[in-house]
């Protein structure tokens, strides 16, 4: 079975990693399951999320990992020559670059031909008016991620969604998102790891992402309790947008495996 695990409210919220979260996460493994860290936080690297799920105590490479930012540079590979300008942080840049993507200062006059945003702690007017300007001028738009937050230890925070929500504003644009709900991250995940959707468990803790990009796909969906969704808000939500399974953490995601297996 292919596990895509969301990481932010799923195997850690801030800095804090529940403690479910390891022994889920070696049962998995010890039993012949695959597993893909996929995240919508398009802030870092597939490099530094390496990194940080190696401090939970998990062994995994860049291929293990599928995050918005890799994605934004997949979907721009083609487009080699083309100017670009971010309105996003340095993991961003650094993916989109990667895959030889030409990204020009932004505070810098003159014609673009894509303007890529999202989580964006330097957001500002100027910035926005720039994207803004590019976009009229023909710029194509395009979001890695649209979450109107994220879940820190103590509170939740303003997420990119806030960001595209002021570029849309000003535009009158909506843009190309390569995050979820959007299929493209999952698309891609499926079509790399040479899985069928029917053998695959997506495990998340947003319904309006999670959720509702796995299930027109075919793909298990399973919401864990333990990050922004309460079992009040699934009651109230549309038909389409309620998982297979709720768990209240990680941990319940064996029993759900040993059972689709």
């Amino acid at each position: 079975m292919l596990c895509i695990l969301d990481m932010d409210g799923v195997l850690y919220r801030g800095k804090y990693v529940f403690p479910q979260t390891l022994p889920t996460l070696r049962w998995l493994r010890e039993n012949h399951h695959r597993l893909v860290f996929m995240t919508n936080n398009g802030t870092r690297t597939r490099s530094e999320y390496v990194k940080r799920i190696k401090e939970i105590g998990i062994k995994v490479s860049d291929d293990d990992v599928m995050t918005s930012a890799y994605a934004a540079g997949v979907y721009l590979k083609k487009k080699r020559g083309k100017k670009i300008i971010v309105a996003g942080e340095k993991g961003l840049e650094k993916e989109l670059r990667r895959a030889g993507v030409k990204i020009v200062d932004w505070q810098k006059p003159g014609q673009v031909d894509y303007v890529v945003a999202g989580m964006d702690l330097a957001f500002s007017y100027e910035k926005l008016s720039r994207c803004q300007q590019a976009i009229l001028d023909g710029a194509e738009f395009i979001a890695t991620n649209t979450d109107n937050t994220w879940p820190g230890e103590d509170r939740l925070y303003p997420g990119a969604g806030a960001m595209i929500a002021a570029i849309e504003a000003a535009t009158g644009r909506k843009p190309v998102l390569l995050g979820k709900p959007e299929p493209f991250m999952l698309k891609l995940v499926l079509e790399t790891a040479k899985i069928r959707a029917k053998d695959a468990v997506v495990v998340g803790d947003r319904l309006e992402t999670d959720i509702a990009g796995a299930k027109p796909l075919g793909i298990t969906t399973v919401l864990v309790l333990s990050g922004v969704t309460n079992l009040n808000q699934v009651r109230k939500a549309p038909l389409n947008l309620r998982p297979d399974f709720i768990i209240k953490n990680i941990d319940g995601l064996k029993r759900i495996i040993d059972d689709l297996s």
